[in-house]
C-alpha cells in the first residue's frame, strides 16, 4: 500500500547549521518538500515563538513538535488545521509545575535555569540574538538549565523520576520534563493525525544529531543520523540506522534527496499508486452502490428484495479481498456461496472459502471447482448469482474432462508455462481440459448472475480473463491441438490429455459453449487501464512529464528489456524529468534452473543493455505482488545496479541464461517485495528519464 510521506527533523545541527543556524545548504530538498506537499514536521527543543518565526523563515506552516516533545502545535494554514489558529495538539504539565518542581532539585544541586536567567545570558550561552533569546526564554513545557558538576546529572535524574519528571540531555543544555515525554512519542502522536487525515498509514522519515534525537529516530520507519561538525556520530545503536555523509543541512539534503526524492523513490511511489487504485475494496467500491434495497453495477440495477436468495461465489487471486468488500456492502443479505483464492487471509462471515494454486493447479484446485459447481446447481431462478472473476481463476479451479489426472493437468500446465506461450493461447488449451472453463460452469447457473471482472490479459477478452468460467469460448479443440503442436509439445503429453483433445476434435465430446446464458451479464470493473491510469496520475503529481504508451509490453522478457532501453535513448528530455509508463504481460523462455519471473528477466535484460553513464531508472513488476517463482514482484533497476553487481562480480549474462535473476537483484538490493497485493491486473514498467542518477548512498 502507498504510504504518505511525513519528514520529522531536529533543527540545531541537523537541518540548522550548528554555528550559523542557515539552513541555505538544504534549500534544494526544503523546495521539492514544498512543491510535493511533504509535511515537514519541525521536533526541536525550541519553543513555540522561536518555531513559529522559524517557520516563517522556511515558508512553511506545518505541525511543530517543541520543547524535546513536551508539546505539539498545528499552525493556521497546516493540512490539520480545523481551528485557522494555532492549537496545540495535547498539553503537558504547564511550565508553573515544572519550574515549581526545577526549585526544589536547586536545593540538592547547582544547577540554573533559563526562568533563572536575564535575556543576556541566554544569548551568552547559545549565541542568540536579543529577540530568539527572548522567544527561547518563553517555555510552555520544560526547562533547560545548566549543571555546575555534569556528575551529578544522574542523581538529578532520579530525583526527577521519582516524581514523575525526566531529564533530557540536548546539544547544549540539559532539560528537565515531564516522565515519558519524548521525541518518540511526540512523532508517533502526529504520524497517526497525519494517518487519520490521509486514510492510509504513512511513511516516517525522522533526522536527527544528537543524544536527545535517539526516541524520534527509533520510532521512525527510516531514520538518518547526523553527523556533527567534526564528522564524529552520536553514539547509537538503532537497527536500519543510516548515517548521513555530511554534517548539518548538506548531510539533511543529501538525505532527503536519496531517500524521497531519487528517481528510484519515485518509480517506487509510482508503482505503488497503481497497485492502490487497482485494490479489489477500491474497484468494488467504485463498481458498486447500495441505496437501500437496490444494489447497481455499473449501469444496471437488482432490486435485491425481489430475490429469494442472494449468492457469492467467486474465483481468482482477487477473489477473496473482492468478497470481502461485497460482504461489507451487502452483509447478510448474503446467504452463501464459495470463493476460491491462493490465500485465505481469514474466513469470510457469509460464505465458504477454498484455497487453491497457482499457477499450477493442486487438489485445492479441485474441491474448489466441484464446489462452486455444486453452488450452481443450487441456485435456481428467482436467485442472484453475484460472481467475482479474477486472473489466477485458470489454476485455482480445476475439474478435467475424461481419465485426466490432476498429474497430467500440472504436468500440461507447467509444460506450457515453460515454453513460452500467452496466455491466450495457454487459455486456449484449458478451456479444452477442463469441464467449468469456456462458459461450462456458467452453463450450470439458471440464477440471474452478475460476473464482476478483474482483467488481467492485454485487451481485456473476457473469452481469456481466468479461462472465461462463466462467459462463451469461440475456441475449439483443433485450436487447443494446433496451439499445443506449434509449441512442439503435444506428443510429450499425458496420453489421456491427447486423448481427451483428439475425442475433441472428433466430435465426441461437446465444444465449450459459444455463447453465455442470457441471464449472466459480465462487468468489467477494473484491469491494467486502471493502473496505469493511476501511475500517470502520481507520477504527474511528483513533477514529470508523464504518458502512457499505446502498446502493451508482450513477447519475450529479454527483448522488451532491451526494447524499453533502446526507446529511452530516443527520449528528449526538456525541463520536467520523463515518465513513460507501460502494462503488459511479457514471456520468458525457461533455460535454466533459477529462481525469478518475466518482470525480474526483463529488467536483468535491460540492465545489460544500458550504459553506465545513462539516466535511467527502470522498474517493472507485478500487481499482485508476485513475480515467477519468486517471493518478489519485479524490481527496480539504474546505473547503480551496475556498479553494485561489478562490485560483486555478478554477471547480467549468466544470471539470464539461468533464469536467476532474482538471485542476482537480492544482492545488488534491487528486488521489490511487496508479498501479495490481492489483485492480478498484469504487470507495470515504468521508465524515468533526465533527473539524475540513482544511489543508494545518502
Amino acid at each position: 500500500m502507498r504510504r504518505e510521506p511525513v519528514v520529522f527533523t531536529d533543527l540545531d545541527g541537523t537541518l540548522l547549521d550548528h554555528e550559523s543556524y542557515r539552513f541555505d545548504a538544504a534549500a534544494e530538498a526544503l523546495a521539492t518538500l514544498k512543491a510535493r506537499a511533504i509535511p515537514l514536521v519541525i521536533v526541536t527543543s525550541k519553543t513555540r515563538p522561536e518555531v513559529m518565526r522559524l517557520q516563517q523563515r522556511l515558508g512553511i506552516s506545518e505541525v511543530f513538535i517543541v520543547e524535546n516533545g513536551a508539546g505539539a502545535f498545528v499552525p493556521e494554514g497546516s493540512i490539520l488545521s480545523e481551528k485557522g489558529e494555532c492549537a496545540a495538539l495535547w498539553d503537558e504539565q504547564g511550565y508553573d509545575a515544572i519550574r515549581g518542581f526545577f526549585a526544589t532539585l536547586q536545593q540538592r544541586f547547582d544547577i540554573r535555569g533559563f526562568g533563572d536567567m536575564e535575556v543576556a545570558e541566554v544569548m551568552r550561552l547559545t549565541g542568540l540574538e536579543e529577540r530568539e533569546a527572548a522567544d527561547a526564554k518563553r517555555r510552555d513545557f520544560t526547562e533547560p538549565f545548566v549543571a555546575a558538576d555534569r556528575g551529578q546529572i544522574p542523581a538529578i535524574r532520579e530525583a526527577a523520576n521519582a516524581e514523575g519528571f525526566d531529564i533530557i540531555e540536548g546539544g547544549r543544555f540539559f532539560h528537565l520534563v515531564t516522565r515519558g515525554a519524548t521525541k518518540g512519542r511526540a512523532l508517533e502522536a502526529v504520524a497517526a493525525r497525519y494517518a487519520e487525515h490521509y486514510g492510509r498509514p504513512v511513511l516516517t522519515l525522522a533526522l536527527g544529531d544528537g543524544a536527545n534525537d535517539r526516541p524520534m529516530l527509533e520510532a521512525a520507519d527510516r531514520a538518518v543520523l547526523i553527523p556533527h561538525p567534526d564528522g564524529r556520530y552520536e553514539p547509537m545503536e538503532i537497527p536500519g540506522l543510516i548515517p548521513a555523509r555530511y554534517p548539518g543541512p548538506k548531510g539533511w539534503n543529501a538525505a532527503l534527496q536519496t531517500l524521497l526524492f531519487s528517481p528510484r523513490q519515485d518509480a517506487l511511489r509510482i508503482y505503488a499508486a497503481a497497485v492502490d487504485a487497482v485494490a479489489p475494496a477500491a474497484m468494488i467500491r467504485s463498481a458498486c452502490k447500495l441505496e437501500g434495497q437496490t444494489l447497481t453495477i455499473g449501469t444496471v440495477s437488482y432490486d435485491l428484495g425481489a430475490y429469494r436468495n442472494i449468492y457469492l461465489c467467486g474465483a481468482g487471486k482477487a477473489a477473496w479481498t473482492m468478497a470481502e468488500a461485497v460482504e461489507a456492502l451487502l452483509g447478510a443479505r448474503i446467504r452463501g456461496g464459495v470463493i476460491v483464492a491462493p490465500e485465505i487471509p481469514a474466513p469470510l462471515r457469509f460464505v465458504e472459502t477454498v484455497k487453491g494454486a497457482h499457477p499450477v493447479p493442486d487438489a485445492g484446485s479441485l474441491e474448489g471447482a466441484r464446489k462452486l459447481m455444486d453452488a450452481m446447481q443450487r441456485c435456481d431462478k428467482g436467485d442472484l448469482m453475484l460472481f467475482l472473476l479474477s486472473g489466477g481463476s485458470s489454476a485455482l479451479i480445476e475439474a478435467p474432462l475424461g481419465a485426466i489426472s490432476l498429474e497430467a493437468l500440472r504436468d500440461t500446465t507447467s509444460r506450457m508455462l515453460q515454453c513460452d506461450m500467452a496466455i491466450g493461447e495457454i487459455n486456449t488449451v484449458r478451456k479444452h481440459l477442463s469441464a467449468v472453463k469456456g462458459g461450462r460452469l456458467g452453463s450450470l447457473c439458471r440464477a440471474e448472475c452478475a460476473v464482476l471482472v478483474v482483467s488481467d490479459v492485454i485487451g481485456d477478452d473476457l473469452e481469456v480473463i481466468g479461462s472465461a468460467p462463466m462467459y462463451r469460448d469461440r475456441s475449439t479443440f483443433a485450436d487447443a491441438k494446433g496451439v499445443l503442436e506449434e509449441a512442439g509439445i503435444f506428443d510429450a503429453l499425458d496420453p489421456a490429455v491427447r486423448e481427451v483433445i483428439e475425442a475433441g476434435c472428433a466430435g465426441k465430446i461437446p465444444e465449450s459453449p459459444d455463447s453465455a446464458g442470457q441471464q449472466i451479464r459480465h462487468f468489467l470493473i477494473g484491469g491494467n487501464a486502471t493502473a496505469l491510469a493511476a501511475a500517470a496520475d502520481e507520477a504527474r503529481r511528483l513533477g514529470y512529464d508523464t504518458a502512457v504508451a499505446d502498446e502493451m509490453l508482450q513477447g519475450d522478457a529479454n527483448a522488451c528489456g532491451r526494447a524499453l532501453v533502446a526507446r529511452s535513448r530516443r527520449e528528449t528530455v526538456q525541463g520536467h524529468p520523463l515518465c513513460r509508463i507501460y502494462g503488459g504481460e511479457t514471456t520468458v523462455q525457461v533455460t535454466g534452473t533459477g529462481r525469478g519471473g518475466r518482470n525480474q528477466q526483463l529488467c536483468l535484460s535491460a540492465l545489460g543493455a544500458l550504459h553506465p553513464d545513462e539516466a535511467l531508472t527502470l522498474l517493472c513488476a507485478g500487481s499482485d505482488g508476485i513475480d515467477g517463482n519468486s517471493d518478489a514482484a519485479g524490481a527496480v533497476v539504474d546505473a547503480s545496479s551496475l556498479e553494485k553487481a561489478a562490485e560483486q562480480g555478478l554477471s547480467v549474462a549468466a544470471h539470464l541464461v539461468d533464469n536467476d535473476a532474482n538471485t542476482f537483484f537480492a544482492k545488488t538490493g534491487d528486488l521489490i517485495v511487496t508479498g501479495p497485493s490481492g489483485t492480478n491486473v498484469m504487470d507495470i514498467a515504468l521508465m524515468l528519464l533526465g533527473n539524475g542518477k540513482s544511489r543508494d548512498s545518502v
